[in-house]
């Protein structure tokens, strides 16, 4: 006969996936009342934020893997090196991982519209909502001289100058917000397009077409994509990345020095490699 410390021990352990299944519920409401309660400015203002520093870091990881990728692209100088086979099969799997992981990265960071994920299109549309951008022009103008104690400077004289600079600070601001959405109008007219393919049929989902009454994946070389294409669709995602931190966080990133930063730690891999 069990020992009643034994049976206590064993209710609770049958109770355990009760309390986490009621944990998981209460959590579950909790979130779908947060998203159905409309967010205040300052909550959308930080979720920009947010949203927009894990977007730059993102990036800053597909710059990374980018640059190990070029040397051993079929026109690289790590792939002209290798002269036997071996090499070269082990290369090109390296190759086609590295070019893969790239191809979903620009997908995502530029396309993915779900609202927990940081994306050049969902947060170029947030920029919409004029009261954010109100928020987000206001806090990138301010501008404020410190006023020491004794001090006989004429007080209309400082607020003239404060207002001079915000006023430069407010259409710089304008300029950049008016250029981000330019630049995204014609990043995602077309060039991203094969890129959402890629990612859609052949590397989240393995997409088979039946071809001569044979089932096969998509034939990728009809989607028109060339090794080159993926650089320039990075570069010319970076523009909009550092524009988006520049309008929404009020900071600036240094992204040539990172880049060759990557570079050089690539050169040195490579080198060692060999």
């Amino acid at each position: 006969m069990s020992r009643p410390e034994e049976l206590t021990s064993l209710n609770e352990r049958c109770l355990l996936p009760n309390n986490s299944m009621q944990r998981t519920a209460l959590r579950a409401a909790a979130d779908a009342e947060r998203l159905a309660r409309p967010m205040s400015i300052d909550e959308c203002v930080r979720k920009l934020e947010g949203h927009g520093a894990a977007l730059l870091d993102a990036y800053r990881g597909l710059r990374q893997s980018f640059a190990m990728l070029e040397p051993i692209l079929p026109s690289g100088r790590v792939s002209r090196a290798l002269s036997n086979a071996a090499g070269r099969e082990g290369l090109a799997a390296l190759r086609q991982a590295l070019f893969l992981g790239c191809a979903l990265d620009v997908a995502k960071l530029s396309l993915d519209k779900n609202s927990r994920t940081p994306s050049l299109v969902r947060l170029v549309a947030s920029l919409d909502q004029a009261a954010v951008v109100a928020a987000l022009r206001s806090r990138s103008s301010h501008y404020c001289l410190p006023r020491k104690p004794g001090d006989d400077t004429d007080e209309a004289s400082l607020r003239k100058i404060e207002e001079v600079e915000e006023s430069a600070r407010g259409k710089a601001f304008d300029e950049r917000l008016a250029s981000l959405r330019e630049g995204w109008a014609v990043l995602s007219a077309e060039p991203l397009r094969p890129f959402a393919v890629l990612r859609d049929k052949y590397i989240a989902h393995l997409e088979l077409r039946c071809r001569n009454g044979e089932y096969a994946p998509i034939d990728l070389g009809d989607l028109g994509l060339k090794w080159s294409d993926l650089g320039e669709a990075i570069a010319a995602m970076e523009p909009l990345v550092l524009g988006l931190t520049a309008v929404i966080r009020a900071a600036d990133f240094d992204m040539p020095a990172a880049v060759h930063h990557f570079e050089r730690v690539r050169d040195d891999f490579w080198a060692r490699a060999r």
